[in-house]
């Protein structure tokens, strides 16, 4: 068995808050990795991230950079996990366009695999979403919860976050709808209708705002800042609002396995 070297692909941002949450939990990958690594008496593995925007460096160039290093370090097989939640333009063209440039610049001898995008493991996300809803919620208190998500304009982009919305309601046991950022239903739309509907009535008294999102940023930030103007509208009941995905162990962990498996 030869070591293994992860390159873990993210989007990129300016953001203060999502460049640190990146860092923290590649921090917290390459202990899981290290210690699975030995744990085989394979020593010591490189782990690192790379951004697909918002980099001085295009992402083939950092691919090939990575590659150098751990190709020092004794590694001859580099695993590339795009952190990815929908399977957009960037997900089906870019990143493995980019992966492909890496290919022809690095030693042939040199495996570099261009690994499933970590949405695809819908029923984990799904259990790490419940997670971060429980930490939220008061168990005693009838609730509904609403998984916000960028959303995809690409046909069947959006299918996964239906799929997660299905299965959190079917691990929790609540009511659980989806809306989005870039395309219909809004958040604004989903609101809409729960008021009308008379929530309060139905017996509802908290609501869970779940970010599909893996790090903290613009989406994040707009929630919170909206969150003051949904307790006007929905008085009598409690709006909380779940922490993202990604920096937390068993997200590191969840990356680690997938890389294994």
């Amino acid at each position: 068995m030869h070591k293994v070297a992860y390159l873990l692909v993210v989007h990129g941002s300016h953001h203060p808050s999502y460049n640190a949450a990146v860092k923290e939990l590649t921090v917290l990958v390459q202990e899981r990795a290290i210690g699975r690594s030995q744990t085989l008496g394979l020593g010591r593995t490189l782990v690192d991230v790379a951004f697909l925007e918002a980099h001085p460096l295009p992402l083939h160039e950092q691919i090939v950079a990575f590659a150098d290093r751990a190709v020092q370090q004794g590694m001859r097989r580099i695993q590339v996990l795009p952190l990815f939640l929908l399977p957009g333009v960037h997900v089906y063209e870019d990143i493995p366009a980019e992966v492909a440039i890496a290919r022809n610049l690095i030693d042939p001898k040199i495996a570099l695999e261009l690994l499933p995008y970590i949405g695809t493991q819908q029923k984990a996300l799904s259990g790490l979403l419940l997670s971060r809803m429980a930490a939220v919620n008061d168990s005693s208190a009838a609730s509904i919860a609403i998984l916000f998500s960028h959303g995809s304009r690409r046909h069947g982009g959006n299918q996964p976050v239906e799929a997660i919305a299905h299965y959190l309601a079917e691990l929790s046991g609540l009511e659980v709808v989806t809306a989005y950022s870039f395309v219909a239903p809004f958040l604004s739309d989903i609101l809409a209708t729960l008021k009308s509907r008379q929530t309060v009535k139905m017996g509802y008294q908290q609501m869970a705002i779940l970010p599909y999102v893996l790090f903290p940023g613009g989406l994040t930030e707009a929630i919170a800042d909206s969150v003051t103007q949904l307790c006007g509208t929905f008085e009598d009941i409690q709006i909380k609002v779940a922490q993202p995905i990604a920096v937390s162990r068993d997200f590191a962990e969840l990356i680690v396995s997938m890389a294994e498996n």
